[in-house]
């Protein structure tokens, strides 16, 4: 069976951010960016990438949600997780996150970000 046109499948190298750091984010020169479903496009309203991170082809800290730490366009406890989860080695993107994981805007990430997103999620 020849696969090789197959919609969603790629056989080359998808470039990660840091596959070493579990950074599963693409490089802007990865081939899965808009190689998903051509039915589907991604909150930046471009062509839906293959994988579960999509890449962001405008300026992603010009709309972006305070809280929403993940970047995946809803304040809810999966960017809580995300936060914590940077306190042990995990990945925040760098161009944003002064903006969205700072929310105290004390100019440093500590527990007292989690307790504000915490509370701007039950509010």
């Amino acid at each position: 069976m020849d696969l090789s046109s197959a919609l969603g499948l790629i056989n080359q190298n998808p470039q990660f951010s840091n596959l070493e750091a579990n950074d599963f984010r693409y490089l802007e020169t990865s081939p899965c960016i808009d190689n998903g479903s051509p039915e589907l496009s991604d909150p930046d309203q471009s062509r839906s990438d293959i994988g579960g991170y999509f890449f962001n082809q405008g300026n992603p800290c010009n709309e972006i949600l305070e809280g929403d730490i993940n970047q995946d366009q809803s304040v809810n406890i999966l960017d809580v997780v995300t936060l914590v989860n940077y306190f042990f080695g995990g990945v925040i993107d760098e161009d944003c996150s002064s903006l969205v994981s700072d929310l105290n805007d004390d100019g440093i990430l500590n527990i007292l970000d989690i307790v504000q997103l915490v509370s701007l999620i039950l509010n």
